[in-house]
């Protein structure tokens, strides 16, 4: 009887994890389906109308300075557990060297206690850190006062790690990026990509700009590598912002793949990367009057693409709702 029962358990042991593996790769499959539909009519047209008040990319016909240029940003930095053997800042850092590139790290700050040294170390390499809220939640149920002690609290620990490194306690990438008052910047991204009208109000008082992007792969739900890379790179254009989660051991590690592929596409093209203040920098040393070119798209394409990027994302979202009873696997698109 004993044997029957371990052959049955050791027989079921199998069967599931076959089906766990079975729904793994249908949930990406399926996701993977989702986004590339959503990309179909997601043009840089339609991110004003969607993300209104928010920085997607800059554009090379308002912005010469850009040709040539792409941001990388990278979030969720630097690693949710303090154990340093899970942390892969080291790795990222080897790789953005290699590929001579640079990054703008937008931290949720909580996770920057027991990392600073390798934050540091990327600081003097030249990259960045930015503001993306203490922690990995959303905070667009928050309170305006909730909100702004989050921000000033998440920006405390950012110009602490940049005030370590410049030797000189309270500086920030605002008194050093840039001569000019008028190309300083201060930015932020707005965990899980959602806002409300108090965050925009905290974040205009403090001199904030939200960023979002052009360039993204959905990457926390698509476990693909290969996919994450050529999707990005079919999405880089002159002055793109480009976001991908921050790979740790155990966690989102594919990433460090899907990095590495995209960035050698990007130096296959010639892009340059660079991180995000300099990508701000150089897109307003030259800024033109708005010119149209051969794609771009009428009023009325922008509309309607515009209306059925917003019909989709809300089908795609109201799946979330439905009780896993009723459906197999609640869709979620889980922006930057």
């Amino acid at each position: 009887i004993e044997e029957s029962l371990a052959a049955s358990a050791s027989s079921w042991s199998v069967n599931s994890l076959v089906g766990e593996v079975r729904l793994t790769a249908w949930r990406t499959e399926f996701h993977k389906a989702c986004w590339t539909t959503v990309n179909t009519v997601g043009t840089r047209s339609v991110l004003g109308s969607v993300f209104p008040g928010s920085l997607c990319f800059y554009d090379r016909a308002k912005h010469p300075g850009v040709k040539g240029l792409l941001a990388l940003t990278l979030d969720d930095g630097p690693c949710r557990r303090r154990d340093g053997d899970f942390c892969m800042v080291a790795e990222i850092r080897e790789l953005l060297r290699e590929f001579d590139a640079q990054a703008t790290f937008f931290c949720c700050t909580d996770y920057v206690d027991g990392h600073e040294e390798v934050m540091h170390d990327l600081l003097r390499d030249g990259h960045e850190v930015a503001n993306h809220c203490p922690a990995d939640r959303s905070y667009a149920g928050d309170s305006e006062e909730a909100f702004e002690a989050a921000l000033l609290q998440s920006e405390g620990v950012c110009d602490g790690l940049r005030a370590a490194v410049a030797g000189q306690e309270g500086t920030s990438c605002r008194d050093t990026d840039a001569a000019s008052e008028v190309l300083a910047a201060r930015w932020f991204r707005a965990p899980h990509g959602r806002m409300s009208a108090p965050m925009k109000k905290v974040l205009d008082k403090h001199g904030f700009t939200n960023v979002l992007t052009d360039c993204y792969g959905n990457d926390p739900w698509i476990g693909d590598a290969d996919y994450l890379a050529q999707n990005m790179l079919d999405h880089a254009r002159d002055g793109s912002i480009a976001v991908i989660h921050m790979p740790e051991r155990g966690f989102r590690e594919y990433n460090l793949k899907a990095l590495r592929m995209f960035l050698e596409g990007l130096r296959e093209h010639g892009v340059q990367v660079v991180n995000l203040s300099t990508l701000h920098r150089e897109a307003h040393r030259h800024v033109e009057a708005p010119v149209s070119e051969p794609f771009e798209e009428s009023p009325a394409a922008v509309m309607l693409g515009g209306t059925v990027l917003l019909v989709l994302v809300g089908i795609l979202l109201s799946l979330a709702a439905i009780p896993p009873g009723l459906f197999p696997y609640a869709f979620r698109v889980q922006s930057p």
